[in-house]
């Protein structure tokens, strides 16, 4: 226990204010028998004696409670310290009883003398040690309950700290596959232009144009992890016409986005990796050099939002584990999606019934709101 732990507590109103408030139910609890015994005429004595007796004892143990705490807290049994610490608390349980029992007596006194009459506490040797055997449950209680309350609140700090080390954990692994996907992008887009430039060098010049306009795009993205659909599509159709301007007419390529998913919220760039995979497998890697479709589909489905990219390629019999050990697009998509939605997303690949290879993405529905910030549909 540190210092300012000890010293929060010490000084913590709070725990005053409870010791007091468990004590008080304690103790109009033991006096109830009681005054039904006074009430029935088994016990020769006024309504207000019982009550008297318990409430004196227990607001003595809720003065002395937030002691036991600090203390029992300064002074903690490990598997080395035990052998000195054991005879502390033996010797703070024998204080703290004669405190409790002198308090006591002298709260129980002073309330008779108000009301002129005297308290006889009967013989102190026997009434001393009766109640010491009360008092030593009472004092190994509460250092139980300071260790489970100490335990339960460090839990519940480490509980805290791995959460809050797992979110900079997962914002550091979606800020380094953000710098890992431009860099990706960027070398793919310059080999495609170094495959033009000779033969085209119009049609280079306009990709460069375009390439620079998406490099701007993303960079204006900042921080933002996510952005909305409608943003996600205007990026990709600056790619799209960049892969346009490399195979012309080989490459026909359908956008089906519903207006409702429009404002949706969805990882930055997180279409053109799979678009690229799709040309990859419907144009580029076509015998013969025939052409490819690629179709795009976004549309909103109760809470959440699909993403559909597929190909009217050859398909494949990989599984979706082969797959994302083969290429970066594939494998950096999911697992951005982990890190950004964990089990609230899902993902899929497969063959289409008429050929071709689709790649399925559900994300939580989630839509910026009009003053910055974020609501979520359910």
């Amino acid at each position: 226990m540190r210092t300012d732990d000890t010293s929060q507590i010490r000084h913590s109103r709070a725990l005053w204010l409870l010791s007091f408030a468990v004590w008080t139910v304690i103790g109009l609890l033991s006096s109830g028998s009681e005054v039904i015994d006074v009430l029935t005429g088994d016990t020769n004595a006024s309504i207000w004696e019982p009550v008297l007796w318990e409430l004196s004892s227990t607001y003595t143990w809720a003065l002395l409670t937030p002691f036991i705490v600090i203390f029992t807290l300064r002074h903690k049994f490990t598997r080395i310290r035990w052998p000195k610490v054991l005879p502390l608390h033996v010797l703070a349980m024998v204080l703290f009883s004669i405190a409790h029992v002198g308090t006591m007596v002298a709260i129980r006194k002073a309330a008779y003398w108000i009301v002129g009459d005297f308290y006889d506490f009967g013989n102190i040797g026997l009434e001393t040690m009766y109640e010491l055997f009360k008092d030593i449950v009472t004092f190994w209680t509460l250092v139980g309950f300071t260790y489970g309350f100490d335990y339960y609140r460090k839990y519940r700090a480490r509980e805290l700290q791995a959460a809050q080390l797992e979110t900079q954990l997962a914002q550091v692994k979606l800020e380094n596959l953000r710098q890992q996907l431009h860099p990706h992008f960027l070398f793919n887009t310059l080999n495609t232009i170094s495959s033009i430039m000779h033969e085209d060098v119009r049609a280079a010049d306009a990709i460069i144009t375009r390439l620079s306009d998406l490099l701007r795009m993303a960079m204006d993205t900042g921080d933002r992890h996510e952005v909305p659909v409608q943003e996600e599509i205007e990026a990709l159709q600056i790619y799209l016409e960049i892969m346009q301007s490399r195979f012309h007419d080989r490459l026909s390529v359908a956008l089906s986005i519903d207006p409702e998913a429009r404002d949706a919220l969805v990882p930055l760039l997180i279409l053109q990796p799979l678009v690229e995979n799709a040309i990859k497998h419907a144009v580029a890697s076509r015998p013969g050099g025939g052409g490819g479709r690629v179709f795009v589909t976004v549309e909103r489905r109760n809470g959440s939002v699909r993403l559909e990219v597929r190909d009217d390629g050859p398909g494949s019999n990989e599984t979706l584990e082969e797959l994302l050990k083969k290429g970066f697009g594939l494998s950096s998509t999911i697992e951005r999606l982990q890190q950004l939605y964990g089990d609230s997303q899902h993902s899929s690949v497969r063959n289409g019934p008429e050929g071709g290879f689709a790649v399925t993405l559900d994300l939580p529905y989630r839509r910026a709101a009009s003053q910055g910030g974020i609501s979520i549909s359910e």
